[in-house]
């Protein structure tokens, strides 16, 4: 299971659940003025983010500006809830479904792994016999997306805006 849950159905089936910012399972998720549902940390780290840079604050997704307000989406849980197993349904106990998602590694967590692991590719590479690092080509046409994309997988500005 994942994080003491299990979870019906199969692993495409989750997608709807994973935050578009962290691509980690909902534990927080949130409504933002664009419509979209986001994990709590993951949207208020991209608000700060534009705040910083002095820009507006704009949708991850659409980059269409957007307001900064955000509110628990109860539908979203609701979901979550109905979707884990494990989890009492017929209890008049609210079930702690934040708790129940703990230890879930996040793409945040997993980068210190990589970070460690970088220094010893060579290692890897005649230990995994051949093994090699993933890589990630983007092509396409002049401002048709390709950095945005990038900095969406990366989590990461890539180049700097214009204040």
């Amino acid at each position: 299971g994942l994080g003491g849950m299990s979870w019906t159905g199969n692993e495409e089936d989750l997608e709807e659940f994973i935050c578009p910012i962290t691509n980690d399972i909902f534990k927080d998720p949130v409504l933002a003025s664009d419509g979209k549902t986001y994990e709590r940390e993951g949207i208020e780290l991209w608000m700060t983010s534009c705040t910083q840079r002095r820009l507006p604050i704009t949708s991850p997704l659409t980059r269409e500006q957007m307001g900064s307000n955000l509110m628990e989406d109860t539908e979203m849980v609701r979901r979550l809830r109905d979707r884990s197993m494990g989890i009492p349904r017929s209890s008049n106990q609210t079930p702690d479904f934040k708790a129940d998602m703990e230890g879930i590694p996040s793409i945040h967590e997993l980068s210190a792994v990589f970070a460690a692991l970088d220094p010893l590719r060579d290692l890897l590479s005649e230990t995994l016999r051949g093994w090699r690092p993933p890589s990630l080509v983007v092509i396409g046409q002049e401002s048709c997306g390709k950095s945005t994309l990038l900095e969406r997988i990366s989590m990461f500005p890539i180049f700097p805006r214009d204040s």
